[in-house]
Formats: C-alpha cells, structure tokens, sequence
C-alpha cells in the first residue's frame, strides 16, 4: 500500500525540511518555527509587514 500523498501546505514543509539548506536558512526556518514568525527573508518580511499595514504584530 502506498504512502498517503501530503497537503500542498505538508509538502512545502517537507521540501523545505528535507533539501540541502544552507545553515542560514536552517536557522531562519528554526526561528520561524519557534517564533511563530514568517519564513522569509528579513527584506521581504518587513516589505510584507509594511504592505499589509501590521507593524504592531511584529
């Protein structure tokens, strides 16, 4: 029997997790993670941040 197929939102995860990541990203995934932060860089996240007018989240 064949392994269930993931949820579009598993599969970034398991990609993101399983893929040969630079130490970098490793440790922004990790902060993301146990931060409850975005997953991006510090650039698009305060682009992001000011676009969708939610600075007080952050």
């Amino acid at each position: 029997m064949g392994r269930a197929p993931r949820a579009d939102e598993a599969g970034g995860i398991y990609h993101a997790l399983n893929r040969g990541n630079a130490k970098q990203e490793k440790e922004a995934f990790a902060r993301s993670v146990t931060r409850g932060v975005s997953f991006g860089t510090e650039q698009w996240t305060a682009s992001t941040v000011e676009r969708l007018d939610v600075e007080s989240t952050v």
